[in-house]
């Protein structure tokens, strides 16, 4: 029999507990699943639990991860709402750009994170990092990276003003730099540790040098250049009274390029009038930053006679 609550208040009827208390049995309800005394938890707040667990060691012996979070990705909303699927926050702002097809995984340091490690992998208590990833974005690794499959690879840069990718091989004696294979047995480019650079084909890429005549093409000559800064074809045809000792032609390359210092082009004959230029009457070449010179001997081109020259530049 209870007590009476003093004050005349309603008696409270109960059972006192045996002392000491007792195990619990039976099922077991609301977030919990299974029976007592070991039930499992089977969801948070009445919603399916999103991770589940097992023994240390599941993955070897065939159980199962040690830990699976299971649930359906966040898309769709805004870039406030769609929150990543794993989000490790510790800031008070909150992004509103992310990426509303959904995020696997996301961080959010706080202010003022700038020294710090986003992720530092080591195994068995190593004393440096062999994988990490700073707070600066800055991708750090002491082994191998390989990348396979079928989309492509791109370094962009917005804020580094002189170099975009560096290739360092702190080996005693390396043999290598950087290999460029398209397939498993086809090696395209090498580039040594002394700087030998080995390729298969040089082709340029520029748009077509603009070409003007000068007085040593004579007046109203024919002069037409195909190709691109880095090699072509000029092909002259003098008009009337071409002068000797002259700029023949003008070779302006394309798309507002310019050398860092005046380039070294290789002029070679392409036909056989040029061919037949000899002593006096040879054509040579010289450059500056932007342009190419065709220059006429102390003799003069004769008016008419179709010329042709092969140009190779190299800066």
């Amino acid at each position: 029999m209870g007590t009476p609550i003093a004050g005349g208040g309603t008696p409270i009827i109960g059972t006192p507990a045996a002392g000491g208390g007792g195990t619990p049995s039976g099922p077991a309800g609301g977030d919990l699943a299974g029976t007592y005394p070991n039930p499992t938890v089977a969801g948070i707040a009445g919603a399916t639990a999103p991770i589940k667990s097992s023994a240390a060691g599941g993955l070897s012996t065939g159980t199962g991860p040690v830990m699976t979070l299971t649930g359906a990705l966040a898309t769709g909303g805004t870039g406030t709402t769609t929150v990543p699927f794993i989000f490790i926050n510790q800031a008070v702002t909150q992004p509103t750009n992310w990426n509303t097809s959904g995020t696997i995984l996301g961080f959010n340091a706080p202010s003022g994170f700038t020294a710090g490690a986003f992720i530092d992998c080591r195994v068995n208590g190593q004393a440096s990092s062999f994988f990490s990833v700073n707070a600066q974005g800055t991708i750090s690794g002491t082994g191998s990276i390989t990348m396979v499959g079928t989309g492509a690879y791109s370094f962009t840069t917005s804020t580094v003003a002189t170099t975009c990718l560096t290739v360092k091989n702190s080996a005693a004696s390396p043999t290598g730099l950087l290999q460029i294979w398209v397939s498993t047995s086809t090696n395209v480019a090498t580039l040594d540790p002394k700087g030998t650079f080995a390729i298969r084909q040089i082709i340029g890429l520029s748009g077509a040098p603009a070409i003007a005549g000068g007085t040593g093409a004579g007046t109203t000559p024919t002069v037409g250049v195909t190709g691109n800064n880095t090699a072509g074809q000029i092909t002259v045809t003098p008009g009337t009274s071409p002068t000797a000792s002259a700029a023949v032609v003008t070779v302006t390359f394309a798309n507002a390029f310019a050398y860092t210092s005046a380039p070294f082009p290789t002029l070679t004959p392409a036909n056989a009038a040029a061919a037949a230029l000899t002593g006096n009457a040879q054509v040579y070449v010289t450059a500056t930053t932007t342009t190419l010179v065709l220059n006429a001997g102390s003799t003069a081109l004769t008016q008419g006679t179709a010329y042709a020259w092969n140009y190779a530049v190299q800066g």
